[in-house]
């Protein structure tokens, strides 16, 4: 029977889910899951002293004659708090109640981002309201007859735990929505004070779990005794006595910075691309229910609904047609296009921040045909590709379908885990279903080991790219024997990007050697010497590179000097809109999938992770811009030679990052960039533990160092170094917040952090004319001199939230569909010259109103952009500039434009192409703005302008 589940498991991952090789696939600046066929310091001591003192609190109980008071959902609906509740709870109240006892209460906030003034008008009983600032280890707190320039807490975030101290002899009976904003909740190293936004009722045992082996100590709110029980993680292991309600307040106690996916129950968005039976919509929504339902039975988590979509086509146009009306930044659709035809012989694929199951995979009628498993074959996928979701959460990869995208930590090597354990955990997990199922488990194990035997060495599947099931799943069983072994989930949690600061608004990672090490106790050679003694592996050459792909692709080989024997190199074949790589040993050939119709460069990645080399005509150079173009046909290229004899990178760029304590800072990006562009030729990589990096350029090579320290703000220039070798300070402006770069010391550029950096707050709404709000238009502040800011996406309201570097004086900008304004207290105006400049310092959060004037971005410019060839240029950046604003737009498949301008005035057309600037001429391209066509807007638009560029684009500036 368990070998008969064990080969279930297996054959539905290897046969149904999959039939050809899988790929790693870079679209944009996307990755894609492709598969086919510490001590006490004394802010603990502040903590354990707030508990101690919570736990003492015997408020008077209010006189059972007097009813308490309810507040109403008015003021709640005014605010933003009331959210419709979700179709999967339709069973339960739309709201519930919270009764808050007079003086002190814990209660946790569960909805949108508002500011705190909102929960005042709500509860006007509320005297002093605190949030533990778990970073800082200490209370920020806000009261209504307290001036708001002493705050110290402006705006409640979902998740965030609060301390509510009610005025009066009376409790007042809080109404609350039910269905929370989100279900990603983030730990700091010690103490928190959190909200439970999982499932009612949830035991405490499960909610422990879900937090992972780095929780050791857990306070539950009582409200009845108003005090706070104190638990032992070793304790409430299984335990299903205590419960947890929806909306109470937790003290988490862990020993690192954990991603917490709490349970909500919350079904994601789910979109059915195309046409199905009723009957077939309701057994897909019922599939994925029963998977969340699953997830958080057998590990207490699941995957946060509000950070990814789920889709479910019948065909590839269906599924293009969706992402491009359901996604808020959909993909270039003809891209998207080859990019689904490439994937749709498998049965799924996730992503960072959506999954797709193909919707054949459930009957017509909604049923399963006679004589198949009673677990349909699109629930099966579900629980596989819901795993991977999870791994991308746990790890910090995914993001809110409306967050702005973060460029932190791309292209640092080896910063995410091998394919061997991506999938060997979510087959596991699949076997964790089946000894639910009543399956013996060690049976089930003995099974997998068995499909695994004889096999390659486990290291050999590190560097590859091609799925091998068996492997990765009896490497899953050695790392997690028991089903309730947390180590797998602990790895995820550890592994990739993790937020830390007063307002989680500090960026680190820690890459996945590390973190192996970290969790499994062993360091990565002694578990691939401790499988390969377990499960007999062969001595076997490698031997999966070749031969493996459909065409078209570009082959080729690796040759190498002795020196670099045994070492393997990323091979990177890329174009505009995306491309792939694989790692070939020296020595090896290699063949990577590629599209047809598209040109590549091929480069190659060294094995220290901190080089990059292209490949032009048999040679290695620096610069993206000589490297070979590779015209893919429908067979592909081959015979593709890589000859390296030596790594061509010596010259070394060493940085070090320090808090304002002098701590060292772990797992900080630090990039190179060639001067111009932060994301051009670049070179990436970690600081250490030691809070030092160490990267490697071409010799006599001048770029800039940067500093990627958060999500929410813009890249910091700290460095430049010259060709000559010298590596200058790049010195901020001196603020509140400001960070500090001292000259070399030793041979080191050495970075302060301040405590406050990006944490200071600028809140606003975008409208239109007459008032209405524009959504997923991108705001951006900056300081006028020197480049430091923060940009991001207006939500459905036009409402947006950002967090800046530094205190001092911001230009407020937005771009809408591309036509670019900036903010003035008398309505947005075109020019920057005529901006209003907003003080954002030390009193918190800062409101404007950002509301464009009658007729703005109306009138347009149109044409189409051509090679000098005559065929259409597509995806390329069209800009208009000129003294009545500037503007831009995306070039079409068939290479059209159409930009919106700001104003009425003279515009001039201009594109920036392999670093250079050509702009649209009466006769031609020119490079000299002072020769380009003027094109004036008065009361109508401009179209059928014809903008041909040169023949050839790069040396056209030459």
């Amino acid at each position: 029977m368990a070998n008969q589940a064990g080969a279930m498991a297996l054959n539905e991952t290897q046969t149904m889910i999959r039939r050809r090789t899988s790929q790693q696939v870079e679209v944009g600046s996307r990755m894609f899951f492709v598969e086919f066929s510490g001590p006490h310091s004394a802010g603990s001591h502040h903590a354990l002293a707030a508990l101690a003192t919570a736990a003492r609190l015997q408020t008077m109980r209010h006189h059972p004659s007097l009813i308490g008071l309810i507040v109403g959902l008015a003021f709640l609906a005014a605010a933003g708090l009331v959210v419709a509740a979700a179709e999967e709870q339709s069973g339960k109240p739309e709201t519930f109640i919270t009764r808050l006892q007079p003086g002190d209460n814990l209660v946790g906030w569960t909805t949108d981002a508002t500011p705190v003034e909102a929960l005042f008008e709500a509860i006007p009983q509320i005297g002093v309201v605190w949030a533990w600032d778990s970073s800082r280890r200490e209370w920020r707190f806000a009261g209504p007859s307290v001036p708001d320039h002493l705050w110290t807490l402006h705006t409640l975030t979902p998740g965030m735990g609060l301390r509510l101290r009610i005025a009066g002899g009376r409790a007042v009976d809080w109404q609350r929505p039910r269905h929370p904003a989100q279900g990603t909740v983030g730990l700091d190293a010690g103490w928190n004070l959190v909200a439970w936004m999982g499932r009612d009722a949830a035991p405490l045992g499960r909610v422990a779990r879900g937090v992972g082996s780095q929780l050791r100590h857990l306070g539950l709110w009582e409200p009845d005794s108003q005090k706070v029980s104190l638990h032992d993680s070793e304790a409430v292991v299984g335990s299903e006595s205590t419960q947890v309600r929806y909306g109470a307040a937790l003290w988490i106690h862990v020993n690192r910075t954990v991603k917490w996916l709490q349970p909500t129950g919350v079904l994601p968005e789910v979109i059915i691309a195309g046409s199905v039976s009723a009957d077939t919509t309701q057994q897909i929504r019922s599939d994925i229910k029963t998977t969340l339902d699953f997830y958080y039975e057998a590990f207490g988590l699941e995957a946060d609904f509000a950070r990814f979509q789920i889709y479910i086509p019948t065909d590839v146009e269906a599924l293009v047609k969706a992402k491009q009306e359901h996604m808020v930044f959909p993909p270039d659709p003809d891209s998207d296009r080859r990019f689904v035809s490439t994937l749709w012989g498998s049965s799924g694929w996730a992503s960072i921040d959506y999954m797709v199951v193909k919707a054949d995979l459930w009957p017509p009628g909604g049923t399963a045909p006679t004589g198949t498993p009673t677990v349909s074959a699109g629930r099966g996928v579900v629980e596989h590709e819901y795993a991977h979701v999870l791994q991308f959460q746990l790890s910090g990869q995914s993001r809110d379908p409306a967050e702005r995208f973060s460029s932190v930590g791309y292209g640092v090597p080896d910063l995410y885990p091998p394919l061997w354990l991506m999938e060997g955990m979510a087959v596991w997990i699949r076997y964790v279903h089946h000894f639910r199922n009543g399956y013996n488990w060690d049976e089930l194990r003995s099974t997998a080991r068995e499909y695994a035997l004889g096999g390659l060495p486990l290291a050999t599947a590190e560097r590859s790219t091609d799925i091998n099931y068996t492997q990765g799943t009896a490497a899953a069983f050695q790392l997690a024997p028991s089903p309730a072994d947390n180590g797998l989930f602990d790895f995820f949690r550890v592994v990739g990007k993790t937020h830390s600061g007063a307002a989680q608004q500090i960026t680190t990672f820690t890459p996945w050697r590390r973190a192996f090490a970290e969790v499994f106790g062993t360091t990565l050679g002694e578990f691939y010497e401790s499988y390969d003694r377990e499960h007999h592996a062969s001595d076997k050459s490698l031997g999966v590179h070749t031969h493996k792909h459909e065409p078209p692709f570009i082959s080729g080989m690796v040759v190498a000097s002795p020196s670099f024997t045994g070492q393997y190199f990323k091979v990177h074949v890329g174009s505009t809109s995306g491309g792939s790589f694989d790692w070939v040993e020296a020595g090896d050939g290699f063949e990577i999938p590629v599209f047809a119709g598209v040109s590549y460069n091929v480069s190659v990645e060294f094995p220290d992770g901190s080089c990059r080399a292209f490949l032009a005509d048999g040679e290695l150079v620096q610069s993206q811009r000589d490297a070979q173009v590779f015209d893919v046909d429908g067979v592909g290229v081959s015979n593709v030679q890589i000859s390296i004899l030596d790594n061509p990178c010596s010259e070394a760029v060493r940085v070090r990052t320090v808090s304002e304590s002098g701590i060292p800072m772990a797992g900080v990006s630090v990039r190179l960039s060639q001067p111009g562009s932060v994301l051009r030729n670049e070179t990436a990589g970690l600081t250490e533990r030691d809070g030092a990096a160490v990267l490697y350029v071409w010799p006599q090579s001048e770029v800039d160092v940067w500093m990627h320290l958060s999500d929410h703000c813009n890249p910091v220039k700290v460095g430049h170094l010259l060709a000559d070798g010298t590596l200058e300070a790049v010195h901020q402006r001196v603020a509140r917040g400001s960070l500090l770069v001292n000259e070399r010391r030793g041979q080191y550029l050495t970075v302060t952090v301040p405590d406050a950096w990006c944490t200071f707050a600028l809140d606003g709404e975008l409208v239109d004319a007459d008032g209405t709000a524009i959504a997923d238009a991108t705001v951006f502040a900056s300081v006028e001199q020197g480049g430091l800011g923060s940009y991001v996406e207006t939500k459905s309201n036009g409402k947006f939230h950002m967090l800046l570097p530094e205190a001092g004086e911001y230009i407020v900008s937005t771009r809408i569909h591309g036509c670019r304004v900036y903010y003035s207290r008398g309505g947005a105006v075109a020019s920057q010259s005529q901006a209003t400049h907003i003080r954002v310092g030390d009193s918190g959060s800062t409101g404007i109103t950002i509301q464009l004037a009658e007729g703005m971005c109306g009138h347009r410019i149109s044409g189409k952009l051509l090679n000098g060839d005559g065929s259409p240029r597509a995806g390329q950046w069209v800009q208009a500039a000129g003294t009545s604003g500037n503007a831009g737009a995306y070039s079409g498949s068939d290479g059209s434009f159409s930009v919106p301008l700001p104003s009425r005035g003279t515009y001039q057309l201009l594109v920036w192409i392999d670093g250079c600037t050509i702009f649209h001429g009466s006769r031609g391209p020119v490079i000299n703005s002072s020769s380009g066509r003027q094109i004036s807007i008065s009361n109508a638009d401009v179209s059928g302008i014809e903008f041909r560029l040169p023949m050839d684009p790069s040396t056209f500036c030459n």
